[in-house]
C-alpha cells in the first residue's frame, strides 16, 4: 500500500501503525513503508514518515536514528523536525545539518 500512486492511500498505509506502538512493534513492516513513503517527492508522504518516526522514537531511539542515518537525504525539514522531535537538541541539531549537507 506504501508504494500506491495515490500520495492519501500510501499516507494511510503508515498512519496506523501510531495505535501499535509500543506494544505490537514490527519495525520490519514499519521500516519497509516508511521507506517507500520518504522516497516519495510528495509532503504528504514524507510528513507521515516523520509521524511515525516520532512516536517510534519514543520507545527505539536507536532504530530511528538508524532510518535517519540511512535516508536523510529524502527528509523535507519538516518531516525530519518531526522524526525528531524527543531527541536532544544536540541530536536534532546534526541532523539538520545532515540534511543540509
Amino acid at each position: 500500500m506504501a508504494r500506491h500512486p495515490q500520495p492519501r492511500r500510501a499516507r494511510a498505509s503508515v498512519v496506523p501503525f501510531v495505535y501499535l506502538l509500543p506494544d505490537h512493534i514490527n519495525p520490519a513492516a514499519i521500516e519497509a513503508s516508511c521507506l517507500a513513503l520518504i522516497r516519495r517527492p510528495e509532503r504528504f508522504a514524507k510528513t507521515a514518515v516523520g509521524w511515525i518516526l516520532r512516536e517510534m522514537s519514543r520507545h527505539n531511539e536507536l532504530l530511528v536514528k538508524q532510518f535517519l542515518d540511512r535516508n536523510i537525504q529524502y527528509f523535507s525539514a519538516e518531516s525530519l523536525n518531526n522524526a525528531a522531535k524527543y531527541f536532544d537538541k544536540d541530536t536534532r541539531s546534526h541532523y539538520r545539518a545532515l540534511r543540509r549537507s
